[in-house]
C-alpha cells in the first residue's frame, strides 16, 4: 500500500455505493468491476442500505439529505479511487465531502451534521 493510500477500514462489510451523474462519469467498467470485487453494489438512487454517498459537491438532492438524516458516509470520488488503489476500503474520515462555501451559508459542517444524525440512528 502506498503512502498515500492510508489504512484500510471497513473490511468484509458490504458497502453499498450511492453515485452522483458526475462520479460515474469519472469511472471505468474496469474500476466498477473492482468496486464489485471489494464487495460494494454500486447504485445511482438513494434506498436504505447505501452506506456510503460519492459526491463532489453539497447539494439539495435526495441522495445526499437522506445521507445526512442518517447518518451515512458522504465522500468525494477520491474515496473510491484510493479503495481501489489499497485494494480495500480507505479511511472514509480523510476523504470526506468538504464544501467549505456551502457550510458557511448554512451554518453548519456536513461532518458534524452526519456524526450528529449517526448518534441519534436507531
Amino acid at each position: 500500500h502506498s503512502a498515500s493510500v492510508g489504512r484500510c477500514v471497513a473490511q468484509g462489510k458490504q458497502l453499498v455505493l450511492s453515485f452522483g451523474q458526475d462520479s460515474w462519469a469519472n469511472l471505468s467498467g474496469r474500476q466498477l468491476a473492482a468496486l464489485a470485487q471489494l464487495g460494494a453494489v454500486a447504485t445511482g438512487e438513494w434506498n436504505k442500505d447505501v452506506t456510503h454517498v460519492i459526491a463532489s459537491g453539497l447539494r439539495r438532492s435526495e441522495r445526499l439529505m437522506c445521507a445526512i438524516c442518517q447518518g451515512q458516509h458522504i465522500v468525494t470520488l477520491r474515496w473510491v479511487l484510493a479503495s481501489l488503489e489499497a485494494q480495500c476500503w480507505a479511511d472514509e474520515d480523510a476523504h470526506a465531502l468538504r464544501d467549505e462555501r456551502a457550510e458557511v451559508h448554512l451554518a453548519a459542517t456536513l461532518r458534524g451534521a452526519t456524526r450528529q444524525a449517526a448518534e441519534r440512528v436507531v
